[in-house]
């Protein structure tokens, strides 16, 4: 019984403190409009988490070679047509794949977990379009938070 209450506890204290880095973020910078990716980034986030996953967990490649591999073959994408749109945001929406990819195998346990974290980090992609411009590490910390929010609703789920 503890255990469930330490856990909502968690889930709490996240949500608040991610909410107040938000509201101080878009009060600090003025932010007059929210601009969001289209919808088919998500397929792009998700393919990078499974493929970077699948190269991790079945190659002699490391999870960081594996990131490597698949951003640098993603980062090729935007020459096949400099004028598509889709194209030109295959990059950074593989990238931010990568990183929910690189998960350890005792925490991705199956596909499922990797397909459900990449939701989430899609998810989060496409909200933060216009969102922490000149701040380090955003595409890491989106897959991170969609990591967390997967690994606790593994655990409360389970």
């Amino acid at each position: 019984m503890l255990e469930h209450k330490n856990i909502f506890t968690v889930i709490f204290l996240t949500t608040l403190i991610t909410a107040l880095i938000i509201y101080t973020y878009i009060k600090f910078f003025r932010i007059k409009e929210v601009d969001f990716e289209p919808f088919y980034v998500m397929i792009f986030v998700i393919a990078g988490a499974l493929l970077t996953n699948y190269l991790h967990l079945f190659t002699s490649l490391n999870s960081v070679l594996a990131a490597a591999l698949v951003g640098t073959i993603a980062s090729f994408s935007t020459s096949l047509n400099k004028k598509s749109k889709i194209l030109q945001s295959v990059p950074n929406a593989m990238y931010c794949g990568c990183f929910v990819g690189m998960s350890q195998k005792h925490l991705a346990i199956d596909y499922s977990f990797i397909v459900i974290s990449g939701t989430i980090a899609s998810i989060f992609y496409m909200f933060s379009k216009n969102l922490f411009h000149g701040v380090g590490g955003k595409l890491g910390t989106l897959a991170f938070g969609s990591v967390v929010i997967s690994s606790l609703l593994l655990l409360i789920l389970s």
